[in-house]
């Protein structure tokens, strides 16, 4: 009966990775006092981690929920706006995390489906200088237990004392 249920699961394991793909997709905005700017806005990586996350997520454990986003400065190759370098499904963190936020907003759409969740921050002017500028070039959803869920890699994007930065996460199932 074990090997019958063994063989069982892997079935379903192997349907559902053919059938359920999660995407997620990072947008990026500053305010220099003039407005909010688009910076970044593209699709991002939900690693390993992250789908097992989602996978206690389903069977009740809070645990592994969507807690905060973290910021920091690898990602790059060297060149922080031209040698980005692409995160991978296996990355368990960020590459060189400074700063993590509590999320500040969470919102379901489209209306009447909810199949999309977007997590959002926004920095203030007094967060995440650093000693004074962070050139910022990587992004990680980060679960409450402190596992990754996603991650993103963008061009270098600097935040002062006068800059605000808000960053908008969206999970679509």
């Amino acid at each position: 009966m074990d090997n019958i249920r063994k063989k069982s699961n892997l079935v379903i394991e192997e349907v559902v990775k053919d059938q359920l793909s999660l995407k997620g997709r990072v947008m990026l905005l500053y305010d220099d006092g003039n407005g909010w700017k688009l910076h970044w806005n593209d699709s991002n990586v939900i690693v390993n981690n992250g789908r097992r996350c989602f996978a206690h997520l389903l069977g009740g454990d809070s645990n592994y929920s969507a807690k905060r986003i973290a910021l920091g400065l690898g990602g790059h190759d060297g060149d922080p706006i031209n040698g980005i370098i692409a995160p991978s499904i296996t990355d368990t963190s960020l590459e060189n995390g400074q700063f993590s936020k509590d999320i500040q907003t969470k919102e379901y759409s489209p209306s009447g489906q909810e199949t999309t969740i977007t997590f959002g921050i926004v920095l203030e002017k007094e967060e995440g200088n650093g000693s004074g500028i962070m050139p910022y070039t990587e992004a990680g959803l980060i679960a409450r237990n402190g596992y990754l869920i996603a991650r993103e890699t963008f061009p270098a994007l600097t935040k002062t004392p006068t800059r605000r930065i808000g960053v908008y996460w969206s999970i679509v199932f």
